[in-house]
Parts: structure tokens; sequence; C-alpha cells
């Protein structure tokens, strides 16, 4: 496997920042809906955590990494090694966790929307929201794995609380089929796969996911529905 050197990861991320943008002003002319409006938001969610990574990684590469003279007129020299490794390793760890939240989040107020009752009024497990949303409320073509991928993702995000050791409440392992390869979670191990072209592939369908709910006819003919978090 090639690792992306944080010059083409900034390049990869930025391409799908502007991408993300596009399709929210698309969304705009075609409905109108405003800027409040968790079909919106839910995408400059993403966009927002996807941006700030980007610009993480260049501030790492172009400025922390370099000696740079600052507003005292001192010259810094570059941060050392390790600093630059537990930078890397926040950008990466709130990749994950930003990322997911902002579809949690978004999916939770879309399936109040539509089934106000439905999962506990919206307050069940992530799982059973999302099994409820994709299956039961909007039929989606199920040949694409949406489920499969949020319960890839679901458990990646859950491991970090471990540090990324997974951990099963009984001690179970467990595998998930994603893109034709079995992922083995094995109970007090770590996770030693989600790497950047992992994280990106699992990025790039989840905003397919998210198009294809909002593009759905149920979601697109509902008036208005509001984000309580956006202002």
């Amino acid at each position: 496997m090639t690792r992306l050197t944080n010059e083409q990861l900034f390049q990869a991320l930025w391409n799908r920042r502007e991408k993300l943008a596009d399709l929210r002003g698309d969304l705009v002319r075609l409905y109108g809906w405003p800027v409040t409006d968790i079909r919106l938001t839910a995408l400059t969610k993403i966009e927002n955590v996807v941006g700030s990574t980007a610009l993480g990684l260049e501030s790492l590469t172009e400025f922390l990494c370099q000696p740079r003279q600052c507003l005292d007129g001192k010259l810094y020299p570059p941060i050392s090694k390790d600093v630059e490794f537990e930078f890397n390793n926040y950008l990466r760890l709130s990749f994950v966790q930003f990322i997911f939240t902002a579809v949690e989040s978004s999916m939770r107020l879309i399936l109040r929307a539509i089934n106000p009752e439905a999962c506990g009024k919206g307050t069940s497990s992530f799982k059973s929201i999302y099994e409820c949303l994709i299956r039961a409320e909007l039929n989606l073509d199920e040949s694409q794995d949406w489920i499969n991928l949020l319960d890839l993702f679901r458990i990646i995000r859950n491991s970090l609380h471990n540090n990324g050791v997974y951990f099963h409440a009984t001690a179970n392992n467990v595998n998930v089929l994603y893109r034709g390869r079995v992922y083995e979670f094995s109970h007090g191990k770590c996770l030693d796969f989600v790497y950047w072209d992992l994280k990106l592939s699992l990025l790039d369908d989840v905003l397919s996911l998210i198009e294809t709910i909002l593009q759905h006819p149920k979601i697109q003919n509902l008036s208005y529905i509001k984000d309580p978090f956006a202002f």
C-alpha cells in the first residue's frame, strides 16, 4: 500500500471540500433551502471538517515543520518529530470523530423529520437509526452496502474511545465486509488498517449515501428541516 504524503493528502481533501461546496450550492439553487436546513448543514458540517483537516496538514507541512520567524522577530526551529507525530495523530483521529458526528446527528434529525416516533423518537442507538432510515423509511438500494459502510465506520469510531483498540461487551470478534474486503475486529486488539486511504474511501461513500438520501423524494418534499445546532 502506498502512503499519501501530506501534500498529496491536502490536495485529496481540498478537492473533496470543493466538491461538497459545489453540491451544496447546487441544492440551494434547485430547492432554495435555507442555510439552517439540515439538508444543507449535513454537507456544511462535513465540508468544514474536511477543510479544517486539510488546512491543518498544510500548516504542519509549510509552517510548523519549517524554520519560521514569528511576530516577536525571533527565528524558531521546526517542531520536533514527536510534536509532528502527535499533531498528525490529532488530525487523523479528529477527522474520523467529527465526520462521524456530523453524519450521525444529521441522520437522526432527518429520521425525526419523516417519522417523529421512530426509534424512540430518534434517540435509539445509531445502528438502529440508520437501519430504519435506509431500509424502512427510504427503502434505499441495499446492493450499495450502505449498512456495511456505516457498520464499519461506527465500529472504527467507537474504537477511538479505547485509543484505537476494539472491545466488545461480550468479548466477541466482529467481521465487516466492505468493498470486497473483510475487516476483522478482534476483541482487545488494536486496529491496524485505519490509514488515510481507508478514511478517504469511507468519506467518499458516506458522501454518496448522504447525497442519495437528500435526493430521495420523501426528503426533498419536506418544506423545512431545522438544524437546532445551526445559526
